[in-house]
């Protein structure tokens, strides 16, 4: 599904997915908008921005992730996931976007 067609909203509430490919690593890495955190004795939704690989075995957030920032837009978002694995020496080469249908990917 083409990008443009997928908003910010969609990748937050779990309706679209991310993920990104880094030159640096075969895998595709996954991109999680949301975290489910321990707060105040319960727990509850908050924004957030894990970029991660089961495979490379390598995790990283965002600053605005660490922060429980929501990213405003897709265009943001790119450049927030860019900044931080370029901090990490991983070079973007591709983000992928699809859109997810009751738990599957369409």
């Amino acid at each position: 599904m083409e990008q443009q067609s997928i908003t910010i909203q969609d990748l937050y509430e779990g309706k679209a997915e991310i993920t990104v490919k880094f030159k640096e690593h075969e895998a595709p890495f996954s991109v999680e908008l949301m975290s489910n955190e321990f707060k105040g004795g319960t727990f509850v939704d908050l924004p957030d921005c894990k970029v991660g690989s089961w495979t490379a075995n390598r995790w990283f957030r965002t600053d605005k992730g660490a922060s429980y920032e929501k990213y405003d837009s897709i265009a943001n978002l790119k450049r927030g996931i860019t900044a931080s694995a370029k901090h990490r020496g991983f070079t973007v080469g591709a983000y992928e976007f699809k859109m997810v249908e009751q738990g599957v990917t369409v």
